[in-house]
């Protein structure tokens, strides 16, 4: 287990990349920034407790396959392909549940991408933008409301969500990108 002390405000790129022992971390309250690839492809990691993150960056957690539940309280922006799964795409064990808070703006493109165990998410109404493929191949998704608050539901948002049965979009003023529910 590693604990971050309080008062460090930012964790940089490619920190703890590749480790393959660390299996629980705890960020401090005082934690703001967790750059590009920070924990990329830490395959033991199992908890991560997220207090007080603000940006997640890109590939963040990409590919730490043991993370099955994520609390994330007060994050502003999660970044490209920040949960995605890569290396265990199409099938494998990957995060079932995940908390967004009422901070939550942006999800990046592919943020959740391969995903497959994902199955229940509620999107804040503070969210504004969805990327394109940020739920691609999340398969046991089946249902999913669109807060009135998002203005782009970016292309294959939602693609190849094969238990996708219901959609429920709350703005008439999204703009909905190609293929962003297709199959």
């Amino acid at each position: 287990d590693i604990v971050i002390p309080e008062g460090v405000t930012y964790i940089g790129s490619q920190q703890f990349k590749y480790n393959k022992i660390l299996n629980s971390i705890v960020l401090p309250s005082t934690l703001e920034y967790i750059n590009d690839e920070a924990f990329y492809e830490c395959t033991s990691l199992v908890r991560v407790l997220l207090n007080s993150a603000k940006v997640i960056g890109d590939y963040a957690f990409a590919d730490c396959s043991k993370i099955m539940s994520l609390y994330i309280p007060s994050v502003e922006t999660i970044g490209e392909g920040a949960f995605a799964r890569y290396s265990t795409f199409g099938g494998a064990p990957a995060i079932a549940n995940v908390t967004l808070p009422n901070t939550l703006k942006t999800i990046k493109d592919g943020a959740f991408m391969g995903c497959s165990s994902l199955s229940k998410i509620k999107l804040p109404n503070t969210l504004c933008s969805i990327g394109q493929y940020a739920f691609y191949s999340c398969s046991d998704i089946s249902e999913i409301e669109i807060p009135q608050s998002v203005l782009d539901i970016g292309m294959c948002a939602f693609a190849n969500c094969s238990n996708l049965e219901t959609v429920r979009i709350m703005s008439s003023n999204s703009f909905i990108g190609e293929f962003a529910f297709g199959y």
